[in-house]
């Protein structure tokens, strides 16, 4: 079962227009940025150059994967963070304080187009998707894997470096074994 990711990155970006807005990727200046825009109309080089570029350094994104390193390889493959030399667009923006965080696979998780969903709650007939703890949802399952590790139930939470990334994972609590009082002895048997 795939582990969620949640990775904490930086969007480059900037607004020309009035609402409602379209999204294009440009390149100016060997800057990459995302251009909200105009439905109707894309800007040029020029038109963004007069306009202020903004850093939005508290986004997330989650991505399910087998191991970090297959989320990293998903991550940078989004056309975003291929966009730009001197800058990409998308920045990975971790940190010690902002680490990226790794909890279980979830077999009632679904993606939507909304964010995730908890199959749990949703009847097979239904069409609505009832969200998931990684998306707000009050009251999980009393079974759920995510919520376990972000209460801490039997589970113990930990930041590494691990590849120059920051990383908050979660692992299973081991309790260590107690000492007995009168403990039984093993006796010698002769023969």
């Amino acid at each position: 079962m795939k582990k969620n990711y949640i990775i904490p990155y930086g969007e480059r970006s900037t607004q020309i227009g009035d609402y409602p807005f379209a999204s294009s990727l440009m390149v100016v200046d060997c800057v990459g940025l995302v251009v909200k825009h105009n439905e109707d109309k894309k800007p040029t080089d020029d038109d963004v150059r007069r306009h202020l570029i903004g850093w939005d350094a508290n986004r997330t994104t989650l991505i399910q994967a087998e191991s970090l390193q297959e989320a990293l390889l998903e991550f940078y493959d989004t056309p975003e963070c291929k966009t730009g030399t001197k800058h990409r667009a998308w920045e990975l923006a971790d940190s010690e304080n902002n680490p990226i965080i790794e909890y279980a696979g979830c077999e009632s998780m679904r993606l939507v187009s909304s964010g995730c969903a908890c199959a749990k709650f949703d009847e097979p007939k239904e069409d609505s998707h009832m969200i998931c703890i990684l998306d707000g949802l009050d009251e999980p399952p009393l079974d759920c894997p995510i919520n376990a590790q972000i209460e801490k139930r039997g589970f113990r939470k930990e930041v590494i470096q691990r590849g120059g990334v920051w990383v908050r994972r979660y692992s299973p609590l081991v309790i260590p074994m107690e000492q007995q009082i009168n403990p039984v002895r093993p006796q010698r048997i002769l023969a």
